[in-house]
């Protein structure tokens, strides 16, 4: 079972930032994860989170900042937000890569995540074993339109049904479905598995459950702390 740091290795350094896919890079994660979005000015930065708000020392949102706005905040006393592909020069090449997705809403302009993806797939199309993927199947049908070679993912949240993601996954040629880890069953996992889709779970800081999602099968888990779990 794969463990890919969750916006790198975030229970060691602040998520997001070049020195949390260092970490990850150090604990001998399987990949990292991170999250893509546009700025104002349509750079495409890693963050989770329009609003800066929660992970920096600013306020506003990245969708309403330009990129000299957004760099001249912290998100620790030294990290910067970085690009994709200050994250991509880092750990292209030397462990997977999950690129998710996002879009903006609720700030004065609204960036789909048909747009972010048609910035993505120019930085990501030669990296190796790297995967994009999101909430919104707008932006990996994008991706694969663009890019068939890169492998998509769909991601599913709370409330969605898990085998209408899955019949999506199969329709749309997305090869993982990506689960919120509490409502991973074997039987989906195995249903999965027949159509040729592998399974991911997201997050898992604990090593018990770890073990249970490997136990069905799982096929990879993202976790803030992949020493501590492996």
């Amino acid at each position: 079972m794969r463990v890919i740091a969750h916006r790198g290795s975030s229970a060691r350094a602040p998520e997001n930032t070049l020195a949390a896919f260092r970490a990850a890079l150090e604990d001998g994660a399987d990949g990292v994860e991170l999250d893509a979005r546009l700025t104002a000015d349509d750079v495409v930065v890693v963050m989770h989170d329009d609003d800066v708000s929660r992970t920096t020392n600013g306020s506003g949102r990245v969708s309403d900042m330009s990129f000299e706005q957004l760099r001249a905040l912290r998100v620790s006393e030294s990290e910067l937000i970085p690009t994709l592909d200050e994250v991509l020069a880092l750990v292209g090449g030397r462990t997977g890569i999950v690129v998710e997705i996002k879009g903006a809403f609720g700030g004065t302009r609204t960036i789909l995540g048909k747009e972010v993806a048609r910035a993505v797939v120019p930085l990501i199309e030669e990296v190796p074993d790297v995967t994009a993927s999101s909430f919104d199947p707008d932006a990996v049908a994008t991706v694969r339109a663009l890019a068939p070679a890169i492998p998509t993912a769909i991601t599913v949240g709370g409330s969605s049904l898990l085998d209408d993601a899955l019949q999506l996954a199969i329709a749309a040629g997305h090869v993982e479905v990506h689960v919120r880890a509490d409502r991973v069953e074997a039987v989906f996992v195995a249903r999965a598995h027949h159509a040729s889709r592998a399974v991911l779970a997201y997050t898992v800081n604990d090593r018990a459950r770890a073990l249970e999602l490997e136990q069905m099968g799982v096929d990879g888990i993202f976790s803030d702390d992949p020493a501590a779990v492996r």
